[in-house]
């Protein structure tokens, strides 16, 4: 029996095949292939950019369990398709048995009509149409005013445009009113609690007179513009009221002054704010009628384009200083807080309805108090019944009264522009 020998193998296998030389052979073949590809990727490879991990899912997936029904499968079953003759079939050629769409719009026949029918515009979405401004009263308009060492100072503007026109409210008469009330509160801004209130409390078309010794008066004078109330300024002067001599504060205008001093204090006074249509005295002033150092003082005024109100009872002073420079002027009727109740009030203001029913006006003036504002709010609500409006000075200054308007036999007569008020 034969033995096996490895050695013996190995010899026979080599003179078959040189083993050795085959292994070395393939070994120099993989390291060629391995450094052949090195260089490629180094030389010759585009690199891509190295991703970096975010952290972030790039996905979620939904693994929430549905439960699932055997159900058995369904086959569709086959449509039938309409047998068609020949002579038949082109006719029938529709969308309808080839599943295609309609005929396109566009194809259809074109409507006799629609060209002779106008284009009618695409409706404007209601949130692109702006709101119109709020109505108000300008605090400041530079074309009437002017700067000056007292500060800014009303002015006649180039066109003739004045303060009295540029700040008055934007007061409309409707054709049913039988009079109008000029309702009047003096002193205002002195109180900040009674300048908020009034300006809560006080109708549109209402009327307050500022003080010049007011502080942060502008910024009161722009809350009453909002509310549509009218602003007038109020011009310290010596006189008496009531048969009691006054004391109108430091920069009173008096009648023993020299004309130069008191013109100073005039603008200073002016010059304390703008947005008012005119200046108003609440006292019956001490000088003479027509009084030079008075007319001085008027002429001033009315060269600066402002209107001048008397509130104060019996006076025809100022009417008569005021009618030499045809100033626009009114006079005031009577006070409605001589004694201050509500009973006395509210008979006041009865007493002012029945003045603007027979006369067209009534212009009435009170001193700030919550009694009287409390009043004057719960009163006013009555006024659309009788047909009466409540109106602003600088409406009071031109006007006969509509009630003569009204009950005249032409309504294409003009109104008259002298007043039993000394209106002009």
């Amino acid at each position: 029996m034969p033995s096996f020998s490895m050695t013996g193998l190995k010899e026979k296998i080599d003179g078959i095949f040189p083993l050795k030389s085959f292994v070395l052979s393939l070994a120099a073949l993989l390291l060629s292939l391995v450094i052949g590809v090195g260089v490629y990727q180094m030389m010759f490879a585009p690199h891509l950019p190295s991703v970096q991990l975010t952290g972030k899912p790039m996905t979620t997936i939904d693994l929430s369990h549905h439960e699932i029904v055997d159900e058995p499968i369904k086959t569709p079953e086959p449509e039938e398709v309409p047998k068609e003759t020949p002579k038949e079939a082109p006719e029938k050629h529709t969308a309808e048995h080839h599943n295609e769409p309609a005929k396109p719009l566009d194809t259809a026949p074109p409507d006799e009509h629609a060209a002779n029918e106008p284009l009618k515009p695409e409706p404007v979405p209601e949130e692109a149409i702006p709101a119109p401004p709020p109505v108000t009263i300008p605090d400041m308009i530079e074309e009437v005013t002017e700067k000056t060492d007292f500060g800014l100072l009303p002015h006649v503007e180039s066109g003739g445009l004045t303060s009295f026109d540029a700040y008055k409210a934007p007061f409309v008469l409707k054709p049913e009113t039988k009079g109008v009330i000029a309702l009047v509160m003096v002193d205002y801004g002195l109180s900040d609690k009674l300048s908020d209130s009034a300006v809560e409390k006080l109708p549109s078309y209402t009327n307050v007179v500022a003080s010049p010794y007011a502080s942060h008066l502008q910024s009161k004078i722009s809350k009453a513009h909002a509310k549509l109330i009218e602003v007038w300024m109020s011009l310290p002067m010596q006189g008496t009221a009531n048969g009691r001599a006054l004391n109108m504060g430091q920069d009173a205008i008096l009648a023993g002054l020299n004309s130069k001093e008191n013109l100073a204090r005039l603008k200073t006074h002016l010059g304390r704010a703008t947005g008012y249509a005119g200046v108003a005295v609440t006292v019956n002033p001490s000088f003479a009628p027509n009084a030079p150092d008075l007319n001085s003082i008027i002429n001033t005024i009315s060269m600066r384009g402002l209107g001048v109100a008397q509130l104060a009872q019996n006076d025809t002073v100022i009417d008569k200083s005021t009618s030499q420079f045809g100033t626009p002027f009114v006079n005031g009727d009577f006070w409605i807080d001589d004694v201050l109740t509500q009973e006395s009030v509210t008979q006041k203001l009865a007493d002012a309805e029945k003045l603007a029913l027979s006369n067209g006006l009534a212009v009435v003036s009170f001193y700030p108090s919550q009694l009287a504002l409390n009043v004057i709010a719960k009163w006013y609500s009555s006024l659309d019944a009788q047909h009466i409006q409540l109106a602003p000075l600088t409406y009071a200054v031109k006007i006969d009264g509509p009630a003569a308007a009204n009950n005249a036999p032409s309504t294409s007569s003009p109104a008259k522009e002298t007043t039993s008020h000394g209106t002009r």
